[in-house]
């Protein structure tokens, strides 16, 4: 009798952690699966856009866009989108680098946009960025690059500065995300989701199995690889969404007279270019020109006193 309640207990117990298993890695799949951002681009703005696909090593067909200045072009910046975004979303926080002679290129993330639906949850965030850095080099578009990540597209930004060279110089809007832990907890309570078992395992999947944790352990290494680089870090300071620690702490792994951080005062999460409109584009401007527009300037002058000296000899 005694063993018949022991399996009795254990087979409750099994089935109520299945169910709750099951309900939390729901919820992980609608956050990895959001609700697609479709806009298409202005056809009679003041640039014009190409769209382009490519194929991540893992055989997902990725979505990308190529907006064009209608003005000479100065250099050329790549972004990274938020959760949820695309590379249409993107557009008005990044229109005034097209305005000033950038070329920018965005692409979708997996499950985002025009891109392909992954049935999995596992994060995939480097290897989408990987596959778009492989196009637009088979491309012909030549760095030097500049990059903006946007929220979670930050932490993509500056794994991919430390990872290629060719990325000279990185700008990060409402991120990294640092504390990963603590996002979530916000997601578990935004969503409403107050069973303990379920937060739980909710967060195991997203920190342990997705690979968050992973991802959060390798911004940290990076951001140490990057001590010395170019980078400015925006962030609001009334973010509840990724709080202004995570930058904070991000800033003092790379801490060097090449680096900056300007928290704003009243701005909330993707917010920051709304609240200082004047000021955030030209904070931005100056910093990519100083970074990546003198920086072309000047080795195409030195490409060009090269040809010269070559004609000289001759």
């Amino acid at each position: 009798m005694i063993i018949i309640w022991i399996l009795f207990i254990l087979a409750v117990g099994i089935s109520i952690l299945l169910y709750n298993g099951v309900k939390s890695y729901r919820w992980v799949y609608r956050l990895t699966h959001p609700v697609r951002y479709t806009q298409q681009p202005n056809t009679k703005a003041f640039y014009t856009y190409k769209k382009f696909t490519f194929q991540t090593n893992d055989g997902i067909t990725l979505a990308g866009i190529d907006y064009c200045p209608k003005t000479a072009c100065i250099g050329t910046v790549l972004v990274c989108h938020f959760l949820g975004g695309s590379k249409e979303a993107v557009l008005m926080f990044v229109d005034f680098l097209l305005m000033h002679g950038y070329r920018v290129l965005c692409y979708d993330n997996r499950n985002h946009g025009e891109s392909e639906t992954a049935e999995g949850v596992r994060a995939t965030l480097d290897q989408d960025f990987s596959a778009f850095y492989q196009a637009i080099r088979e491309m012909g578009i030549k760095g030097p690059y500049g990059i903006m990540g946007f929220s979670m597209g930050a932490s993509v930004a500056l794994r991919a500065m430390q990872k290629y060279p060719d990325i000279c110089a990185a700008v990060t809007d409402s991120g990294p995300m640092m504390f990963a832990k603590n996002y979530f907890r916000y997601v578990l309570n935004n969503k409403k989701i107050r069973n303990p078992l379920q937060r739980i395992l909710f967060l195991c999947i997203f920190l342990y199995y997705a690979g968050f944790a992973k991802m959060e352990r390798e911004t940290y290494r990076t951001l140490k690889q990057l001590k010395g680089n170019p980078v400015l870090m925006i962030h609001g300071k009334k973010d509840t969404i990724i709080s202004p620690d995570d930058p904070c702490l991000a800033y003092s792994l790379l801490k060097s007279p090449n680096a900056a951080l300007w928290l704003i005062p009243r701005a909330r999460h993707l917010m920051n270019r709304f609240n200082k409109p004047t000021e955030y584009v030209e904070r931005i401007l100056a910093f990519f020109d100083q970074n990546i527009a003198i920086k072309i300037h000047n080795e195409e002058n030195s490409a060009d006193l090269a040809q010269r000296k070559c004609l000289w000899e001759e």
